[in-house]
């Protein structure tokens, strides 16, 4: 329900909200887009087994002097897909 409801009310703004347009085979209306955004909304989620795996790798860059500029020192974690 809450999709359908999201799906008109796209359609109207965005169909509210359409410019003239000289070539409309060269651009995508906003009708489209919204329409393209509610078929992939539809789409079925990822489960557990297929929804990719992330690692954490921290790195330290130790304290250090850049073009005469002194950095302390910073920790940062970054995320991996496995």
């Amino acid at each position: 329900m809450k999709n359908k409801i999201l799906f008109l009310v796209c359609l109207a703004l965005c169909g509210c909200a359409t410019a003239k347009k000289e070539n409309h085979a060269v651009a995508e209306t906003p009708a489209d887009a919204a329409k393209q955004m509610y078929w992939q909304s539809q789409q079925p989620r990822a489960t557990a087994d297929e929804a990719p795996h992330y690692r954490r790798l921290t790195i330290t860059v130790p304290a250090h002097t850049e073009g005469g500029v002194n950095y302390e020192e910073q920790t940062r974690t970054i995320l991996i897909a496995e």
